[in-house]
């Protein structure tokens, strides 16, 4: 009854429409009046009359009581007649809510044909909600309409301008998760952020662990959202001050990908990583191992350590229930080590393959000795090692100079030579270039999370 109540606020503020008998329009002004003072009862006495003399907002507040079964005038049927007299003396919230009833099914039989006209209908007389129907419905192409998503968004915008507030969190989400449909402003992209950071700072209705999981969302949104590599909004600087806000809230996703950030020092890099690996995140450890089988970031070589580290990074470690946010921007828990890269890192630290096994010989290392397939191989292994773990130019070389190595080996052309390009693909996939049906489609879905209410889900 709650949204009802906060609906009749509304309603009673507002002045009367439609022709009616004078005695129906005192009637309403008595209901407005009792409302006001608290006195519900007397209120509902008025409101009945007002709506008998066919008052139209009258008979649609007594409708929407009427279908609402906590209320003690529930009566659909009733309820139903009610909103149907109201808009027929031009009341257009009437044809929204007889929009919205059609379209859901519930109290009749589902009408596609009818919700659409009365949608469209009250749309084109600029009512906030039947500009969010028909914004959700072009955008998602459900209910009726046809997918049109720039349609979509423009009645989106419209109905929040409009000061439809109730989808202001939903339209902020959008407007960086669909960035490409919205397509916002200087000014829209500004007026979102700034709802996403104080809303949950502000807004008295949170409680404190809402507050906190809201912020932490908001800061997870923007930081994915500009960071370059998975969104076309791209502003490093702006990404790594969210990924920093993340990390000092504690949030492991955001202390690993602050972890990236060139502000960073070398010092802090490996303090962060260590407490990472000892909360039990896989891929810390698998960092570490590779930190400590190479001697990078001032760390000495030490064999033991990367052994210890990479056999760490095997295990499944599963990370906290509050972070599942933050995997929804991401096909893979980047949290979460791939444990067939862990083996190879053991199977190269115990000589199966890689450098320590393979001795140069001058004789089988001259240009036509290497196979120009394996040396390709090398460079996208080394190139892959810098896109995912994002280390400096000079861990970068590194990394080439030992790929170069193993790949010039007869064992290390035949390992490059047997991968195939279906591995290579989910590879690449893995660390973000997601393909963009798929990408799509995820997007949805992941709304379908944060919004389930919404037509569709």
């Amino acid at each position: 009854m709650k949204h009802l109540t906060t609906l009749l606020l509304t309603l009673l503020v507002l002045g009367g429409c439609g022709d009616s008998s004078e005695k129906a329009k005192e009637n309403w002004e008595e209901a407005r009046k009792y409302f006001q003072s608290g006195d519900q009862e007397s209120s509902l006495v008025h409101l009945k009359l007002a709506a008998e003399g066919g008052y139209p907002i009258a008979q649609y507040t007594l409708g929407l009581f009427s279908l609402d079964k906590s209320h003690p005038v529930y009566d659909p049927e009733k309820g139903l007649v009610l909103i149907e007299k109201s808009y027929q003396q031009g009341f257009v919230q009437a044809a929204t809510r007889l929009g919205t009833i059609y379209q859901k099914g519930d109290l009749v039989e589902k009408d596609f044909n009818r919700s659409k006209k009365y949608i469209i209908e009250a749309a084109n007389k600029k009512d906030p909600e039947a500009l969010y129907w028909l914004g959700i419905n072009s955008f998602d192409g459900i209910n009726g309409f046809q997918l049109n998503r720039k349609e979509g968004v423009l009645y989106l915008k419209e109905s929040l301008n409009l000061g439809y507030r109730k989808i202001e969190e939903m339209v902020s989400f959008m407007t960086f998760y669909f960035f490409e449909d919205f397509q916002p402003s200087k000014q829209e992209l500004d007026r979102a952020e700034g709802f996403l950071l104080n809303d949950p700072i502000f807004n008295p209705t949170y409680t404190e662990i809402q507050r906190k999981v809201k912020l932490q969302n908001a800061y997870t949104l923007l930081a994915v959202t500009y960071h370059p590599n998975t969104r076309h909004l791209s502003d490093l600087d702006k990404s790594c001050d969210y990924f920093k806000k993340l990390h000092e809230t504690k949030n492991k996703y955001g202390s690993w990908m602050y972890v990236t950030c060139q502000e960073v020092d070398l010092d802090s890099k490996v303090e962060i990583t260590q407490n990472l690996a000892s909360e039990g995140v896989s891929a810390a450890h698998h960092t570490l191992g590779y930190l400590y089988e190479f001697g990078l970031w001032g760390l000495s070589k030490n064999k033991e350590k990367a052994r210890y580290h990479y056999r760490q990074a095997m295990d499944d470690v599963k990370t906290s229930d509050n972070q599942q946010f933050y995997l929804q921007f991401y096909d893979t828990d980047p949290l979460v080590s791939d444990e067939v890269e862990a083996i190879k890192a053991l199977e190269r630290l115990n000589g199966s393959i890689g450098k320590n096994r393979y001795t140069k010989n001058t004789q089988n290392t001259n240009s036509k000795a290497i196979n120009p397939v394996a040396v390709n191989a090398g460079k996208e292994v080394a190139n892959f090692i810098f896109e995912a773990l994002k280390f400096t130019a000079e861990i970068a070389l590194a990394a080439a100079v030992i790929a170069v190595d193993v790949a010039a080996s007869p064992q290390g052309q035949a390992y490059f030579e047997e991968k195939n390009q279906r591995e290579r693909e989910a590879y690449i996939y893995k660390q973000g270039r997601r393909d963009g049906e798929r990408y799509r489609s995820r997007q949805k879905r992941n709304m379908c999370n944060i919004y389930p209410n919404n037509p569709g889900c």
